[in-house]
């Protein structure tokens, strides 16, 4: 089970685009997830434009702010900081940034955690 996050404009972006980063289908190195998960209140939160942002295109987003992912951003530091920055160890830079996709096993963003099922994912996507 997993909880669906209430944002509209965090489902819209996720509904138009269902990866991170670079598209898959153009991408060397594609990273699995098991959802894309944000603060219930994110919306209030300093860090929702720059995430906005990186949804819209992840590949400009990396090239201009020099991280891979908002949550590394020295405003910010609630849940995911740990992963991303360990993502950072692989190495990649900005200049990598149209290699890299991330895909998330899960068709829509969530808040809190998760303990999917077979039942939750979406053979669509």
């Amino acid at each position: 089970m997993f909880n669906p996050h209430p944002s509209k404009e965090l489902n819209r972006l996720f509904l138009e685009k269902p990866y991170q980063g670079a598209p898959p289908a153009s991408a060397k190195f594609l990273f699995i997830g098991l959802d894309a998960n944000y603060a219930r209140a994110i919306e209030n939160h300093a860090i929702y434009r720059p995430v906005l942002s990186y949804l819209n295109d992840g590949v400009d987003f990396w090239k201009t702010v020099g991280v891979h992912h908002p949550f590394l951003l020295p405003s910010y530091s609630g849940d995911g900081v740990f992963y991303h920055r360990s993502f950072s160890r692989i190495g990649f830079t900005a200049t990598n940034s149209a290699d890299v996709s991330f895909l998330e096993l899960l068709h829509v963003p969530t808040c809190g955690r998760s303990s999917l099922t077979v039942a939750d994912l979406d053979s669509d996507h």
